[in-house]
């Protein structure tokens, strides 16, 4: 490689570049809620290698499934379930406040929730078991 010319030098290192962009790991597996409700994590999602989910909310019965797609180092979660109008007075079935999905940064180990309203007391996170 010491024989190639400067642009050729560039386009190597560009081709390099692309090629570890594209080597990244699939946020597969079980993530628990940083955040507790009764000594139990609040939330617990898992992402199946079919881009399949459930999710799991401690106070609310049923299972949600969906599936779900990673772009670089955002994770989104889209639900049928998501849609549904929530009536007054009903325990909230996503971890973020979009309209329609749930949102998060992957952050190694940790799936750090992406929203529009930013609450600082709770601060929760999902960390993979």
């Amino acid at each position: 490689m010491a024989n190639l010319c400067p642009t050729m030098r560039y386009l190597w290192l560009f081709l390099a570049y692309l090629l570890l962009l594209g080597c990244q790991r699939a946020a597969l597996g079980t993530y628990t809620d940083s955040c507790t409700l009764y000594h139990r994590p609040a939330v617990v999602l898992t992402l199946h290698p079919d881009h399949t989910f459930a999710y799991r909310f401690q106070y609310v019965d049923t299972l949600i499934t969906g599936t779900w797609r990673q772009m670089h180092d955002t994770l989104t979660l889209r639900s049928a379930f998501f849609l549904r109008p929530q009536r007054p007075l009903t325990p909230v079935v996503k971890y973020t406040a979009q309209l329609g999905l749930d949102r998060f940064a992957k952050r190694g180990k940790r799936l750090v929730p992406l929203t529009d309203t930013i609450d600082p007391v709770k601060g929760c996170f999902l960390q993979r078991r």
